[in-house]
């Protein structure tokens, strides 16, 4: 799954913002974006489209478009406010985005009692994935493969990514000394 770090902070924790993640989406996994609005039970939704050679995908995973209780913003930034969340959301719904500390890790329901993944091991990581060509939405199942257990690229913990580097690293070593 493609990680992309949260870089903003809202009044209810850190997010990836939507120039971050439509930076990633370009300028890493070259995918061409755009979102159009579609009515589902009457009500707004915003979806990502994908281009596919000439032609653009049908909607791909509709999000809502709800406003709150605006807390001091007005009707017009309560609107931009939830498109661009359903925007952020419907990407990496569609193109299977995670961010680093997704809400799960933090909402106080399921607490993680072991640390996640250090960027330095993180970095390390997608260079080896990179290094291997793994594509998109396969790091997973090839981190599984190393480690031979599942795991999720997303949520590693840090135990899990210096496991993985140090297994990855042993057999790159025998592969040499057979050689």
């Amino acid at each position: 799954m493609a990680v992309v770090k949260k870089n903003a902070k809202g009044g209810r924790g850190t997010y990836a913002d939507l120039a971050s993640l439509m930076a990633y989406v370009d300028e890493t996994l070259h995918v061409k974006v755009r979102f159009t609005t579609v009515y589902l039970h009457d009500m707004l939704h915003q979806a990502t489209q994908i281009q596919v050679g000439d032609q653009w995908s049908d909607p791909i995973c509709p999000i809502p478009v709800e406003t709150g209780d605006g807390k001091g913003l007005s009707v017009m930034q309560q609107l931009g406010s939830a498109l661009t969340y359903a925007r952020r959301y419907s990407l990496c719904g569609a193109l299977g985005i995670a961010t680093t500390d997704d809400d799960g890790q933090t909402s106080g329901y399921r607490k993680r009692s072991l640390e996640s993944m250090t960027d330095e091991q993180q970095q390390r990581i997608d260079q080896i994935l990179e290094t291997m060509r793994i594509p998109p939405r396969q790091e997973s199942a090839f981190i599984s493969g190393i480690l031979q257990r599942n795991v999720t690229y997303g949520t590693l913990t840090e135990l899990q990514a210096r496991q993985f580097i140090e297994a990855y690293d042993n057999r790159n070593r025998k592969k040499e000394v057979q050689e």
